[in-house]
């Protein structure tokens, strides 16, 4: 009856390692999948950051290109009210 028992015991220790080995397995997958997805994460921010200022410094060059194009339109309506004094004169 001992016998049966150790024997059972051994068989019960395998069976529960094999599962727990199972377990293991999933967690480290699971694990290295996540830190996988996190750097990944890491990046797509990075690419947002930069991206973001990238679109920042378009839209102030925008800004800029909007007020040199004001100017130069105000400039030539001066002169060409300018002109159409010295015409009305």
């Amino acid at each position: 009856m001992l016998r049966k028992t150790i024997i059972l015991e051994i068989i019960l220790a395998i069976v529960l390692g094999a599962v727990a080995y199972g377990f293991y397995v999933d967690y480290a997958k699971a694990f290295k999948e996540n830190q996988a997805a996190a750097d990944r994460l890491a990046e797509v921010r990075l690419e947002e950051a930069q991206t973001e200022k990238e679109y920042r410094e378009l839209d102030e060059e925008l800004s800029s290109l909007r007020e040199s194009v004001d100017l130069k339109i105000l400039e030539i309506w001066k002169r060409r009210v300018a002109q159409l004094q010295k015409e009305l004169e």
